[in-house]
């Protein structure tokens, strides 16, 4: 299961589509639930307080990537324990 996690509220608090995002105790609950499943989880977000705290105990890997007008960001995908290590080669850039 990958879980693009919505983007944290107080990120883009003065952005109207922000009345679409969670609050920080949905994002706890959204936690609790991919803690306790038995199968593979990837989350999909950024850095942040709350989410370094919420997946401390996941495995980690960043990406530079562009947004926001091309701008550049490191998104970051957490793997629960449950994801095996050679799983992660498949996130890797293929070296030319």
């Amino acid at each position: 299961m990958i879980a693009p996690t919505p983007v944290l509220l107080k990120r883009y608090a003065e952005e109207p589509a922000a009345m679409f995002e969670m609050t920080d105790e949905q994002h706890r609950t959204l936690a609790d639930l991919l803690h306790s499943l038995k199968g593979m989880v990837i989350v999909s977000g950024y850095h942040s307080p709350l989410y370094d705290e919420l997946y401390s105990d996941w495995r980690y890997e960043e990406r530079r990537a562009l947004a926001d007008g091309a701008r550049e960001h490191t998104e970051v995908l957490w793997f629960s324990p449950n994801v095996p290590p050679k799983q992660y080669a498949l996130f890797e850039r293929e070296k030319r």
